[in-house]
């Protein structure tokens, strides 16, 4: 029999609902006889490639908790795999990833292999294996797994099925047993992009019985934006494709969240940033780049995101060897960072519960990529996608898409309804969200809840029971001299 304290069994079902998505490993410790396995502590040991490579554990990280456990009198007692599908055994390719490269013995013979399906999140099952031998199927043997309330000694019984899962952020997560990872040197301040808060704006929702609003606190990321996601995959897999070496200099056009991302990512790896930025971007965007160390070539203030696109590939291709140009708005890693990290976390956070999700249109890769998750997990979920109502607005960063050059990456197919936003109300719910909720965001913030709670009236009136989540995209702080400009 398998035995863990609900406390841990958590922290795992915590740990696979951050990774890719549902599917992440880590490390069983604690004890462990002929019939019985006692775990004490669980130890999160991501991959450092988390995209199909599930058990190609960071072998620095296993060594020190090895070490670090063994001093403490106990040992690895197994591993532990969340994944988004029920099988009754592991499969052929967890048998794989479970013994060692090129040959039928296991990595852990004898040790607990528990399996927790996350297919629905509300609803985890675990399940535990013993790998006794080679790869045969006679030596697969199941065991039963109790989750124990309080402390492992105290045997109360617990009942996981149903039960409510607490949220955990991502330095409890990785800080809470054995080694601190915060303290040894091995997170960097791009480890901190994602994982952000969802709130509930209730002052603003006060007049409605049925529906609810969220809004995914992207400010919240490090650089202060959702362009954080997508700057960060698209930098990585240049990096990894070769395509972005040392010595290059990555360039792109933004409106300016994007340029914030890849200036705050390039200092922490080490590359020189060159940026496009239509003429009217705000000065505190200008001024946050140039912090970080990035060069700003403005393009004409008139023709706003378009114009700073057609600036940058003549910039490029006047020494494509010079630069490395990630292209945000027809590169698939960027709706792929919400596909991997966005979507996954609403889907957490609300239990499963979601039923709207709407976020606002500039590049269409938060859209694009959160969409295509949610759609997957519950295809009733209805997407709506929110741009400006005409091509002279004043929302910045948003793309009028009847009248712009269309990303690549934008497929209108996805949304279930398109809605439009009129500047004057994103100006007024962005202040209103400042003054009633305490949440000092952008612009474009104020467009996607000002239709978000449009949404949610729409569906209140018919008592329909709703949980409309958006994105609050950006810091309110970037449109500072907009807003004294404005005379606020």
């Amino acid at each position: 029999m398998l035995q863990l304290s609900i406390n841990d069994y958590q922290r795992i079902i915590e740990h696979g609902l951050y990774g890719k998505p549902l599917e992440i490993c880590g490390l069983l410790v604690g004890h462990k006889s002929n019939e019985d396995t006692q775990v004490l502590e669980v130890h999160a040991v991501d991959s450092k490639d988390l995209s199909e490579k599930t058990y190609n554990m960071d072998a620095l990280k296993y060594m020190k908790i090895d070490a670090d456990v063994q001093k403490r009198g106990m040992q690895i007692v197994g591993i532990y795999h969340t994944h988004p599908a029920t099988e009754p055994y592991p499969s052929p390719t967890d048998m794989e990833r479970a013994h060692w490269e090129g040959s039928d013995d296991a990595i852990f013979p004898g040790y607990s292999y528990l399996i927790v399906s996350l297919r629905d999140p509300q609803n985890p099952e675990p399940r535990s294996f013993k790998l006794v031998g080679k790869r045969r199927p006679e030596d697969v043997i199941e065991e039963p797994v109790r989750i124990v309330e309080g402390e492992i000694c105290n045997l109360a019984c617990y009942e996981s099925s149903g039960s409510a899962l607490s949220i955990m952020t991502p330095n409890q997560l990785h800080g809470r047993d054995g080694v601190d990872e915060r303290l040894d040197g091995s997170v960097s301040i791009t480890d901190l992009v994602g994982n952000t808060p969802l709130i509930e704006l209730k002052k603003l929702t006060t007049h409605l019985k049925h529906a609810r609003v969220f809004g995914k606190a992207e400010y919240m990321n490090p650089a202060g934006s959702v362009k954080d996601r997508p700057a960060l995959n698209m930098l990585l897999k240049g990096i990894e494709s070769g395509e972005l070496t040392p010595g290059k200099t990555i360039l792109d056009s933004t409106s300016g969240n994007t340029g914030i991302a890849y200036a705050m990512i390039g200092a922490a790896l080490g590359y020189k940033v060159k940026l496009v930025m239509p003429g009217n971007v705000s000065p505190e965007r200008r001024a946050i780049v140039k912090m970080y160390g990035a060069e700003t070539v403005l393009s004409s203030a008139f023709d706003g995101s378009d114009g700073a696109i057609l600036k940058a590939r003549e910039i490029y291709e006047s020494e494509p060897d010079k630069y490395f140009k990630p292209d945000q708005y027809n590169n698939e890693s960027n709706p792929e960072a919400h596909y991997l990290g966005t979507g996954p976390e609403i889907w957490r956070q609300t239990e499963g519960r979601v039923t709207h999700f709407l976020a606002t249109l500039g590049t269409s890769g938060t859209l694009m990529g959160t969409s295509r998750f949610l759609k997957e997990v519950n295809p009733d979920i209805q997407i709506i996608a929110v741009e400006p109502d005409n091509a002279m607005h004043g929302i910045e960063g948003l793309k009028h898409m009847a009248t712009s050059i269309k990303p690549g990456i934008y497929d209108p197919d996805i949304a279930d309804e398109h809605l439009y936003a009129d500047t004057d109300d994103a100006y007024n719910m962005q202040a209103r969200l400042a003054e009633e909720e305490g949440i000092f965001v952008g612009f474009s913030a104020g467009a996607a809840v000002h239709t978000a709670i449009q949404v949610a009236e729409r569906l209140d009136a018919l008592e329909q029971e709703a949980v409309v989540v958006t994105i609050l995209c950006d810091r309110g702080d970037r449109y500072l001299t907009q807003l004294a400009q404005m005379n606020l």
